[in-house]
């Protein structure tokens, strides 16, 4: 999954969580993770998103908590970058911690 313009990310593989809310991505100002997939700031696209306020997600059944905040970006299924794979405006959530 990629992020941003440039693309921004890894060719690994994810696992498509279909019953979580949200689309999460480590961010480059986290820490604590073991990977970072995107910088916010190298992105000419990316946006603070308006349509979530919150700065925590639980997750797995609360076992897990990820602290960060929701922005948009074009995010795209493979790097080509091709109107089949990418979604332009999507809304994710960027971890910090």
């Amino acid at each position: 999954m990629y992020f941003g313009t440039p693309l921004q990310g890894v060719n690994s593989s994810f696992i498509y969580d279909t019953s979580s809310d949200y689309t999460l991505t480590s961010s480059t100002d986290c820490l604590d993770c073991n990977t970072t997939y995107f910088n916010p700031s190298l992105s000419t696209t990316f946006t603070n998103s308006t349509e979530v306020s919150t700065t925590y997600l639980n997750y797995n059944n609360e076992d897990e908590i990820y602290e960060g905040y929701m922005g948009a970006d074009i995010v795209c299924l493979n790097k080509n970058n091709n109107k089949t794979s990418c979604a332009n405006g999507f809304s994710f959530f960027v971890i910090t911690n």
